[in-house]
């Protein structure tokens, strides 16, 4: 038996610099930082994990040429990675493709980037002397296939064009592309990329295909191994939680039934961001503004508590967002109130700097929504069709595919940014169901509800 071990990377977005109001400097500061920051971590893993070769699949700097500073992070890493006798195979992206800095990459021995056209290169990588002589030549552990990006649009699907021997023991292919088993996703979407379909990889003998352009790490199925590793750090709001690496590992034998892979994800990340509810319970006695501040403190606190440890991660931004229902709704969002209650929530020592970006008040006026569709008027017939919808999962999953490329309507009401993929988690879809009507719920009791 033999045994490879790699590490699959994607979308660092290098230069991508978030919009934050000037106020919030030290914010701006750490944002700038978080993916120069994530690329040193990268490197470190290498130091411990001692893996034979990284693969990434794209985006790994914004549209357009680098910067000064990314310039100068990149060739620490790729001179560090030589060092370490690791090589780096990478597919350009929709928005670091082809044609605007490859006199750069092409600087760099140990980097091997892939054309317009589906390519292959060894691992190990071959020597000079060994392409001079026929005879001497090794053969590779492992073959990685791969094809880069030329366009900021590519409409294409490049599976159409990919072919391959697969000679080697083990088989990689490296594709930034969006991957639907739906025909209902078409590639003139918006944020759709290359579209291919799940079925469309099961033709060709690779191992494990290296996936990039989604930011969520996910494993699309098993046989062939499919599986995006999601954005090195988070590059908005939406995207919560630790982000990282996948370190994978596969046990080689003559039998390829016999052949397994095993996965384990590492976070990278020095700064995640996260959506937080804090709910005012019914029975909470707050006779003021004060004591409301107080408890939202102390649920803060207690939320923060459950989060993992990640001693990587030093900066922590949070969306909060205040729900319940109390007789101050009105004074729960008035300015005076927010500002003092961010001020407080960034002053709580942790493990991570805390800053919050948006604090949304949604507390609502006391009122029976439990029984609301029980009502003889036209609110209670509202509740009722919402109810019916609430027990509908196949009418509510056609309303949010009509509600994927309306960001205006999904800003309004807080639904955030959907994955392209159609197979959203049923955690994904109970929290869009949930915000979406309770939306509704808002919009028809402050309209037809008399004050």
């Amino acid at each position: 038996m033999q045994q490879l071990s790699f590490i699959h990377v994607s979308d660092l977005h290098l230069d991508n610099f978030p919009p934050v109001k000037q106020e919030n400097d030290e914010m701006a500061i750490r944002l700038h930082d978080a993916p120069y920051g994530a690329l040193k971590n990268l490197l470190e893993l290498c130091r411990q994990k001692s893996p034979q070769f990284i693969v990434y699949s794209g985006d790994i700097h914004e549209h357009g040429l680098l910067s000064l500073e990314a310039r100068f992070c990149l060739t620490d890493f790729f001179n560090e990675l030589k060092t370490l006798d690791i090589p780096f195979y990478y597919a350009c992206g929709n928005h670091d493709h082809l044609g605007q800095n490859d006199s750069f990459f092409q600087n760099f021995e140990n980097v091997f980037r892939f054309s317009e056209n589906w390519s292959y290169f060894p691992y190990p990588p071959s020597k000079k002397e060994d392409t001079e002589n026929e005879t001497d030549r090794c053969a590779p552990l492992c073959s990685i296939y791969g094809v880069s990006h030329s366009t900021r649009k590519e409409l294409k699907n490049f599976l159409k064009d990919f072919s391959c021997n697969a000679a080697a023991p083990f088989n990689i292919g490296v594709l930034h592309a969006t991957v639907s088993s739906s025909d209902k996703i078409k590639n003139t979407d918006k944020h759709v990329v290359a579209l291919c379909r799940e079925k469309d990889f099961n033709s060709f003998p690779i191992d494990y295909w290296a996936l990039g352009h989604i930011h969520e790490p996910a494993v699309i199925q098993e046989s062939p191994f499919l599986a995006y590793a999601g954005a090195m750090q988070a590059t908005r709001m939406s995207e919560t939680g630790a982000r990282g690496a996948t370190l994978v590992t596969a046990e080689l034998f003559e039998n390829k039934t016999e052949q397994k892979i095993h996965t384990e994800f590492f976070p990278l990340a020095p700064l995640e961001t996260y959506s937080l509810s804090l709910t005012l319970a019914m029975d909470e006695e707050l006779e003021n503004t004060g004591q409301c501040l107080e408890y939202f403190l102390y649920a803060f606190k207690k939320e923060y508590a459950k989060f993992e440890k990640n001693p990587l991660c030093r900066t922590r931004i949070f969306n909060l967002y205040l729900e319940g229902q109390h007789d101050l709704y009105e004074e729960l969002q008035e300015e005076g109130f927010i500002q003092n209650l961010k001020s407080k929530l960034e002053e709580i020592e942790t493990d991570a700097k805390i800053f919050i970006k948006k604090i949304k008040c949604l507390i609502r006026p006391r009122f029976g929504y439990e029984n609301a569709h029980k009502r003889d008027d036209l609110l209670g017939e509202v509740f009722r069709l919402l109810e019916t919808l609430r027990q509908d999962p196949e009418t509510f999953e056609s309303i949010l595919r009509k509600l994927d490329n309306d960001f205006k309507i999904k800003n309004e009401i807080e639904l955030g940014f959907f994955a392209h993929g159609d197979k959203r988690s049923k955690k994904q879809l109970e929290k869009y169901r949930k915000t979406l009507l309770k939306a509704c719920e808002n919009i028809c009791v402050n309209v037809l509800e008399p004050k």
